[in-house]
Formats: structure tokens, C-alpha cells, sequence
């Protein structure tokens, strides 16, 4: 049993060396991605006072929230460790604000009952918990200014625009107009599933060959909003694949109640809940914010 930990970063350097020191031991190499725009050093001490070794920082790329860039950095990670030189039985997708909440052996012998099997979840689009079923993120244009995101709605999808916002889908529309229609990849069925899994070796090689195979497929998402809540999914699930997938990412999450669609930060007051729950992970968490839930978590549920 061997564990690749792909671990996503931006803030809370301690934070991100406190969750590999936690989830270190021979069974596991970490594979970490610090945006771009973080400042690296303070990330590469923070993890050097664990000393934790094995380590990898990959290439920095600059991410932003919801574009295909967070999916580029994803990729990074996984090739990389895909052609590491152990070869690795799992691949654990993470955030820096992720964290165990199971002892680790128990997710070894667990993932040890579960040979070759990868859990990702997955939904058909279109899908009723989301927006428009989800399928403006495939057919519809998003267009990124800065940071900030811009998804253009024709008629027949629902919005809430305000009288600006109605001004800029306009705008977009005639963008979109001289770009013509989205081709969706023919040999792909769309799914949907939140961006934190854990895949077994096979999955991870069927979908590096599939990308290699299928170039158009990575193209086309350009313009997709949320791309990695659609792309490792949809590849997984709905193309030619057959290994065995269980629809769970493993991971404990609570959302926001304002309709953005982001997780909500976990604080001592859903530690029952966490606690109660089958999940080896959770995020996020935020230790400026709440440090009490991890400390707990540490006390009460990994020793």
C-alpha cells in the first residue's frame, strides 16, 4: 500500500505543514502545488520544520477560483507523481484546508479492502442539485477578467442578473456569437462531482492516456466554469473506463447557504457532526479562523 498525496495550497502555510506531518509515514509522498501567487518560501520553511522528507513541490502556477487553471494544477500534481519512481496504489486528492479524521491506519486498511477501486463522486448532468442541471458549465461561455468569472446565460437558461449584470451578458453573447456553438467532445458523457477524491492507480493511468489520446478534451473545457468538478469525473465515468468506482469522494463537506456554491468553513460547532460521519477528511478548515476544531479533531478522533 503507497499513498500519493496531491495536495493543492494558497494560504496558511503552518496550516498545509501541519496536515503532512499528521498524515506523514513510509506508506506516503506528498506532492504539494503552492498558487503562484503565495508566497513559496514561507511554504517551503513551514514544511522544512516538520521535517517531514518526502516532499515534492511541483511547478507554481497562478490559479484562479472555478477556471481550468485549479484542473492544470490538478494535472501537474498527478503526472508527476504518476511518473514518480514508486509506484503508488492511490492518489488522494487535497487541499491545504483539508484534514484527517480517521486514525491513518484505518484509511490504509481501508483502501487495502479496496484494491484498484476509486472513489470519486459522480452525478449525470444534468443534475437537479445544481443550477440549470448544470449544463450551462458545458455549453455555455465563461470568460475570466482578472479574477473575477463571467458565464454567458442565453435565454432558456435561468439568471439573476441585476440590470448590470444584464448589460454584460449582452456583452458576452456577442463574444460568444462570433465563437460560435461548444462542440462537446463526442465520446464523452458529462458528469458532475466536487473536486477531492481519491483514485487507484489504473484510473489515474487510463486518464493520463485518455488526455494524451484526446487533446480536444482539455480544450474544449477552456470555457467551462467549475472544469474540475466536470473534467476528472466525466473521464472517469463517463468514457470507455471500467474499472470500479465508488460514488464518494471521501470527503466530509457543509456548503453555504447564500447560493455561491462554496463550502462553509468548519469550526468547533460541527464537530459532531464530523465525528459521526464515515468520512476520512474533511475541509475546510481555516486555523486563523477556528484552531479549537483541529486541536479536537488531533485530541479526540486520531489517536
Amino acid at each position: 500500500m503507497s499513498l500519493a498525496y496531491l495536495i493543492l495550497s494558497h494560504k496558511n502555510p503552518e496550516q498545509l505543514a501541519r496536515l503532512i506531518k499528521k498524515l506523514a509515514n513510509h506508506h506516503a509522498e506528498f506532492y504539494v502545488h503552492i498558487d503562484k501567487k503565495g508566497n513559496h518560501n514561507q511554504f517551503e520553511k513551514a514544511i522544512k520544520e516538520t521535517q517531514v522528507q518526502n516532499v515534492h513541490f511541483v511547478k507554481s502556477r497562478n490559479v484562479y477560483w472555478a477556471t481550468r487553471s485549479q484542473t492544470n494544477a490538478r494535472l501537474e500534481l498527478l503526472k508527476v507523481a504518476f511518473f514518480a519512481k514508486r509506484e503508488f496504489t492511490h492518489y488522494v486528492m487535497l487541499s491545504g484546508q483539508s484534514y484527517p479524521v480517521k486514525p491513518i491506519n484505518s484509511l490504509l486498511e481501508f483502501l487495502q479492502q479496496n484494491k484498484g477501486v476509486s472513489f470519486i463522486e459522480h452525478h449525470k448532468l444534468p443534475y437537479n442539485k445544481l443550477g440549470n442541471g448544470g449544463l450551462d458549465r458545458i455549453n455555455c461561455y465563461t470568460f475570466r477578467i482578472g479574477s473575477k468569472l463571467f458565464t454567458h446565460l442565453p435565454k432558456k437558461y435561468h439568471n439573476t442578473f441585476s440590470k448590470k449584470g444584464k448589460m454584460l451578458n449582452m456583452l458576452f453573447g456577442l463574444i460568444a456569437m462570433a465563437k460560435g456553438k461548444r462542440k462537446k467532445p463526442s465520446n464523452v458523457t458529462f458528469y458532475y462531482g466536487i473536486d477531492w477524491w481519491v483514485l487507484a492507480h489504473d484510473a489515474v493511468k487510463y486518464l493520463i492516456n485518455f488526455l494524451e489520446t484526446h487533446p480536444e478534451y482539455h480544450k474544449y473545457h477552456k470555457h467551462t466554469r467549475h472544469t474540475c468538478e466536470v473534467y476528472f469525473p466525466s473521464i472517469l465515468c463517463g468514457t470507455a473506463y471500467n474499472g470500479k468506482i465508488i460514488n464518494d469522494s471521501l470527503h466530509f463537506m457543509k456548503w453555504k447557504n447564500d447560493g455561491s456554491g462554496n463550502p462553509k468553513v468548519l469550526i468547533n460547532g460541527d464537530f459532531n457532526q464530523i465525528k459521526q460521519s464515515d468520512k476520512f477528511f474533511a475541509r475546510k478548515f481555516d486555523e486563523k479562523l477556528d484552531t479549537t476544531i483541529i486541536n479536537r479533531i488531533d485530541e479526540e478522533l486520531l489517536q
